[in-house]
C-alpha cells in the first residue's frame, strides 16, 4: 500500500493537460492541517484541471482479479467535479486509459484523521498479461474552490480460497469399491 500521508511520493507521475494546477504532495493537503497528495484550487482560479495522478507499473495477469482500494476526500463538499480511477498502459500518455470506476470522495472536515476516511475498493481484470498503470483522473471547471486529497492507494490480487476437498464415508468407500449410480452408499462430509 501507498500511504501518501507519509512523505512526498518520488514513484507517481503526473498527466498535467492544461496548465499549473495539478496533483502534487502538500504538507496540509487533508484539511488544510495534514499531509497529503492534493490537487486544489481557489474561487477565482480561471483555469479548467484535467489531470491524472499515475501509479509506477504493476504487473497484472490476465484471468486473475486484483482489488484496488483508495481513500480520497474533498475539503469543499463539491459534487461538480469529476473525479475516477482509471487503468491504462502509459505512464505519460493519457489516451491509453479507461475508466473503472467513478470515485466518491467524501467530506474531510467529516473526519479528524485522514486514517478514518473509509476506502473506496474495487475490483479489476485485464485482458492480456502486462505492465499496467493506475490513475486517479480529475476534471473540475475553471472558477470553482475545491481540494481533492489522496490518502493512500493499494492494489493486492484477490485469492478465492480453494474449498477442502469433500470426504467420503461408510460402506464401499474405498478407492476403486464404490458405485456411482448408488449415491445412497455415501455420506459426503466437509
Amino acid at each position: 500500500a501507498i500511504d501518501f500521508t507519509a512523505a512526498a511520493n518520488t514513484e507517481w507521475r503526473t498527466i498535467d493537460n492544461n496548465g499549473s494546477l495539478t496533483w502534487s504532495y502538500v504538507a496540509d493537503g487533508f484539511n488544510m492541517e495534514k499531509p497529503a497528495v492534493s490537487i486544489s484550487a481557489g474561487y477565482g482560479v480561471m483555469e479548467e484541471s484535467d489531470d491524472y495522478y499515475v501509479s509506477p507499473a504493476f504487473n497484472l495477469e490476465a484471468g486473475k482479479t486484483y482489488k484496488v482500494s483508495t481513500r480520497v476526500a474533498d475539503g469543499f463538499n463539491l459534487s461538480g467535479g469529476t473525479l475516477n480511477l482509471q487503468i491504462g498502459t502509459s505512464v505519460n500518455n493519457a489516451s491509453t486509459y479507461s475508466v473503472v470506476t467513478d470515485l466518491s470522495p467524501v467530506y474531510s472536515w467529516d473526519y479528524a484523521n485522514a486514517a478514518d476516511v473509509p476506502a473506496i475498493e474495487t475490483e479489476v481484470t485485464v485482458e492480456e498479461d502486462g505492465v499496467y498503470h493506475f490513475a486517479i483522473y480529475q476534471n473540475v471547471a475553471a472558477n470553482v474552490g475545491w481540494l481533492y486529497s489522496l490518502i493512500d492507494f493499494a492494489v493486492e490480487e484477490v485469492v478465492i480460497p480453494v474449498a477442502d476437498p469433500l470426504y467420503i464415508t461408510g460402506p464401499g468407500s474405498e478407492l476403486g469399491d464404490w458405485d456411482p449410480a448408488n449415491p445412497a452408499q455415501f455420506e459426503f462430509v466437509d
